[in-house]
């Protein structure tokens, strides 16, 4: 980080530590005291009063043209790429009046040859005015793709990525361009392929395919039908900025079926994944430390990434289909699931995904290959062509006691031979029946999702990943957590630096980004006290000093609650394996028992 925002961020800090020894002073002092606050009632409003309020709306509405004058100003300024940070609530800690000096949109970092510039929306409120102000100059702004950042850049820029996408990838086929004298063609086509899918689906029920329930969950909606739209979200994590396609569904048919097969394949995918699927950085950390401790890392090894470009839109569909069916009849010993035979399963995947239709940029397309990286049943199949895809690669390094894991787009791997060895290895795997675009990095310390691996000489070294200048601003954005429960992310923040460093002090350093960026984006102090603490104590370490100085840290009180968190960490995935096995065996017995009672039945 720039020495000027060391420089900011320890004022901060500073500032944020006092406030936190004042709490944990007090908190004892006050533990049994309560205070009542008074308040006012009766307050009458006369005809001066109106008079008042009539001023105060005169002097708001100029101070809001005041307002958007400087913001356009700012705007006007801006003739490259920008990260840009938006806080998520309303900043209480800087509890001033607004004036007509305010800015709306500010310059944190005004970027260098390898960081792009950084602003600042001051409050969400300003989102959409700021986005019209960019979009009468030619630019855009969006949210990011795995970040909780925003990024903003020229339309034709973004335009060009997305031109290139599409004919890269092939998985759109142009149909005609949307305006009133075709939108009656659009109306007919949708209600011809809702008759088409409900058609199916009652089929499916009368011959027994299906059973009532199952023929229920898919059938029933109350929403309105319309065709999916396609967009697309900026990844600043990858070289050159892509763009991946995203769908938002609307076709409530289509929904209810790609939920309903999502759901019964999942299980068993997971299941027979579950040694070499990573779900975030906590799995990779346990594979490499357990590496460790079986004297595997030596000082030649390599960690390697290997990430593969447009996965959701790149393999074809008859590819998905031919795979989801080899992986049905090798892991599904009675060719069922659900009372659902697999030729019934596949013929309900084809009907999601065959003819599929999005509209983008006011422009009617059929996709013809793959989907969203939002969407689950795309991504699943997606997984599974993988899954057979790295068979060999596996082998090769089960064979020489290697780790392997992948995170649907992105690989992970140590290596101890030459880099020719494995590159002809990578060759070979795309010569068989699936060709894949891919990036590989192979070296002793790698970027691996939002963690940086590495050793020297063989002494392993973890850190969360800050690869820009938003991480120190925006929410941790943490793979497997949303931002719908700011509690589970906070608490998954600290799982993940408990998880990263070995040393106190690096653990109090990374404590203050996250208390930091909670701050910025205007979490209260008692809300970041208490979730520090409540953390502490669950792993029986609440007596550890973490905001008093470097003389209060006590590295084996740390010690301890690393111990307790990675204990706590294996708990819950042995829970998870257990809780797999028994849902297996669950399903074999009601199935065992079905088939009885049909035997009976028929005699």
């Amino acid at each position: 980080m720039d020495e000027k925002y060391r420089a900011f961020d320890r004022v901060k800090l500073e500032e944020l530590h006092r406030l936190y020894r004042e709490h944990c002073d007090t908190m004892t002092v006050n533990k049994n005291s309560s205070t009542t606050m008074p308040f006012t009632t009766n307050i009458t409003l006369d005809k001066t009063h109106s008079i008042l309020e009539e001023q105060e709306e005169e002097e708001e509405e100029e101070e809001e043209n005041s307002l958007l004058s400087v913001s356009c100003i700012m705007v006007d300024q801006i003739n490259q790429a920008i990260d840009v940070v938006i806080p998520r609530k309303n900043n209480k800690l800087n509890n001033k009046t607004k004036n007509e000096n305010d800015e709306r949109i500010n310059v944190l970092f005004e970027g260098n040859d390898r960081r792009r510039p950084l602003y600042e929306i001051t409050d969400m409120q300003y989102f959409d005015s700021i986005q019209k102000q960019l979009q009468t100059k030619n630019r855009i702004l969006l949210p990011t793709y795995n970040t909780n950042a925003y990024y903003s850049c020229e339309i034709i820029e973004m335009q060009q990525k997305i031109r290139e996408h599409m004919t890269r990838t092939n998985a759109y086929r142009f149909i005609m361009d949307i305006n009133e004298t075709n939108q009656l063609l659009l109306d007919e086509l949708l209600l011809e392929n809702d008759k088409l899918i409900a058609t199916t689906l009652n089929n499916l029920f009368h011959t027994q395919c299906i059973t009532y329930s199952q023929w229920q969950q898919m059938i029933f909606h109350r929403s309105k039908s319309e065709f999916d739209l396609l967009y697309f979200l900026p990844d600043t994590r990858q070289e050159n900025i892509p763009f991946h396609p995203m769908i938002l569904d609307r076709h409530p048919l289509t929904m209810n079926i790609t939920r309903f097969i999502t759901q019964l394949i999942q299980p068993l995918y997971d299941h027979v994944t579950s040694t070499t699927t990573f779900h975030n950085s906590a799995d990779v950390l346990d594979a490499v430390e357990d590496y460790v401790r079986r004297d595997l890392l030596k000082s030649n090894t390599l960690f390697a990434n290997i990430h593969i470009h447009d996965l959701t839109t790149s393999i074809p569909l008859e590819i998905l289909y031919d795979t989801l069916q080899r992986f049905l009849i090798e892991f599904n010993s009675n060719g069922q699931m659900q009372n659902i035979k697999i030729p019934t399963i596949l013929y309900m995947v084809r009907l999601c995904l065959e003819p599929r239709y999005v509209i983008y940029d006011n422009k009617f397309y059929q996709q013809v290959q793959g989907g969203g990286f939002n969407s689950p049943l795309i991504m699943l199949l997606s997984n599974i062509c993988l899954f057979y895809w790295q068979q060999n690669l596996v082998n090769i390094l089960n064979d020489k006691n290697e780790i392997f894991g992948r995170y649907n787009d992105e690989l992970f791997f140590t290596w101890n031979k030459s880099e020719q060895r494995l590159q002809d290895i990578l060759h070979a795997m795309n010569q068989q029946w699936l060709t894949l675009q891919m990036s590989l990095r192979l070296s002793s310390s790698i970027h691996y999702l939002d963690i940086i691996l590495s050793h020297t000489n063989g002494q392993f070294k973890a850190q969360v990943a800050l690869h820009s200048q938003t991480d120190h601003y925006s929410l941790p954005y943490i793979f497997g957590h949303s931002l719908q429960s700011y509690v589970k992310l906070f608490q998954a923040a600290l799982l993940r630096i408990a998880r990263c460093y070995t040393d106190v002090n690096q653990f109090v350093e990374a404590l203050g980004v996250i208390q930091l960026s909670f701050r910025y984006n205007g979490f209260d102090d008692q809300f970041i006290v208490g979730q520090i603490q409540t953390f502490l104590t669950k792993f029986k370490v609440p007596d550890l000093k973490v905001c008093y100085g470097k003389h209060f840290y006590k590295q084996p009180r740390y010690d301890r609650l690393r111990y307790n968190v990675t204990k706590h960490y294996r708990k819950k995935r042995q829970e998870k394996i257990k809780l797999r096995r028994c849902r297996k065996t669950l399903k074999h017995q009601c199935q065992s028992s079905f088939m009885k009672f049909v035997t009976t039945a028929s005699c």
